[in-house]
């Protein structure tokens, strides 16, 4: 068996979090096979250099990982709390040696075609068919991409954190749904985004008790910012 890394066998540690945690109903938790194709993090960031024309950041090889994939989807037992959530992120050079998502922009402008042509989705609800997706911004010149949170016909939304302060955040978030909405200047007090307010409170009042090994202070100083 392939020796994990420190970094990989963290998020073995998140799926481990989810699937002994009472309080939820786990569905799915489970990250996919180490990659026989793809080598450590200085070897792809090379390959993705040499072979798509994509230098990313050094600092970004501290949160690869080597699974095809790490998903989960689950929700809380208790009836009168609506959190649920889900993620599947795929493994990074799978993703930008990809295809841009259909997002299906409708009477989208020349700038937003151009803006879709270069995204590349990494994160998505793929079993819960809620239509979120992140996605890295894939420039010429620009080595830390920009993220990009689809939330179907809610928009699209730049994010203000980069690809590992966004697995960080997944980690603590679980996926909850719309946690995304966190790191975006979008304004949870719209009549639309009532439903994903509620449910961000209640995971930022539940969460801290149920895993006291994260720090949520600052999740929660952001929804109190978008309210």
């Amino acid at each position: 068996m392939t020796d994990l890394t420190p970094y990989e066998r963290s998020w073995v540690s998140v799926l481990d979090e989810l699937r002994s945690c009472g309080a939820l109903r786990v569905s799915r938790a489970e990250q996919g096979p180490v990659s026989q194709v793809f080598g450590d993090a200085p070897t792809e960031f090379a390959n993705l250099e040499e072979f798509e024309d994509i230098t990313l950041d050094p600092s970004l090889q501290r949160c690869y990982f080597r699974f095809v994939s790490i998903a989960a989807s689950w929700e809380v037992v208790e009836s009168d709390r609506s959190i649920a959530g889900e993620f599947d992120v795929a493994h990074i050079s799978d993703v930008l040696s990809g295809d841009p998502p259909e997002l299906g922009w409708s009477n989208s402008t020349p700038d937003e075609r151009e803006l879709l042509s270069q995204l590349r989705s990494f994160d998505g609800t793929t079993m819960t068919g809620v239509g979120h997706l992140t996605a890295l911004r894939v420039q010429p010149d620009v080595a830390n991409p920009e993220l990009w949170f689809d939330a179907g016909p809610l928009g699209a939304h730049r994010m203000d954190i980069d690809y590992c302060a966004y697995l960080d955040a997944l980690r603590m978030t679980k996926g909850t749904f719309g946690w995304q909405y966190l790191f975006t200047e979008v304004s949870l007090a719209q009549e639309d985004h009532v439903g994903t307010a509620q449910r961000l409170s209640e995971m930022l009042d539940l969460f801290p008790r149920l895993f006291p090994a994260y720090d949520y202070s600052d999740l929660r100083a952001r929804l109190e910012a978008r309210l």
